[in-house]
């Protein structure tokens, strides 16, 4: 399976258990979204981090590591503003 279908398999997952209303739908969709950049985002990094691994020395290795992480940082806080407002309806 590759991520675009895994992100997809989790957001039916997600809808399931969440037990999506016809009245959230447009904060869903919001959300969706964002779990669909910060997916595309991350498999951006890790590419861009594979690509240049068999380079890298022990430090440059760490620092692409770090932007790994930051990138996962960073999506997690996107995520927060659009769950809180599909958790608020």
């Amino acid at each position: 399976m590759d991520d675009a279908n895994a992100v997809e398999q989790r957001i039916t997952e997600l809808r399931a258990k969440l037990q999506i209303t016809t009245a959230q739908e447009p904060q869903w969709n919001q959300f969706v979204q964002v779990m669909r950049d910060n997916a595309k985002r991350m498999d951006d990094t890790f590419q861009q981090r594979a690509q240049g691994i068999g380079a890298m020395n022990a430090e440059d290795n760490m620092a692409s590591y770090a932007q790994v992480a930051m990138a996962h940082a960073q999506g997690m806080q996107n995520l927060v503003p659009a769950f809180h407002t599909l958790y608020a309806s």
